[in-house]
């Protein structure tokens, strides 16, 4: 029993610790969405159905402008806030294009392809 008690205790604080630090880095990440949106990397961002289905990412101009590194840097950066930081949760969407509308490229298995 005692035993039990300790490792539940140990496992409780271990939740805790991980909790804080997906916190942080939930922060990070909408602090660096912020900056991408005021740069026209980021045009726009929604989440129908209050989350249960996949987040609409408009991209801006910027976006278009950007090396295929810095593309997958900015889906990195949504991906780490729709799963609030969690970087062993891959969340799936597509990327809009600001004036079309239409596809431009996919998150997916953290795996960004343009088309």
């Amino acid at each position: 029993m005692r035993i039990w008690l300790t490792l539940s205790l140990s496992l409780l604080f271990a939740a805790s610790a991980h909790a804080q630090r997906n916190d942080a880095r939930f922060e990070q990440c909408r602090t660096k969405l912020k900056q991408l949106q005021q740069l026209s990397v980021l045009y726009d961002f929604d989440w129908p159905n209050g989350g249960r289905s996949e987040p609409v990412v408009t991209a801006g101009p910027t976006f278009f402008r950007l090396p295929i590194d810095g593309k997958t840097e900015f889906a990195r950066t949504v991906n780490c806030f729709t799963t609030v930081g969690d970087d062993k949760q891959c969340m799936s969407f597509n990327i809009l294009h600001w004036q079309t509308g239409k596809v431009a490229g996919r998150w997916y298995a953290c795996k960004l392809t343009m088309n």
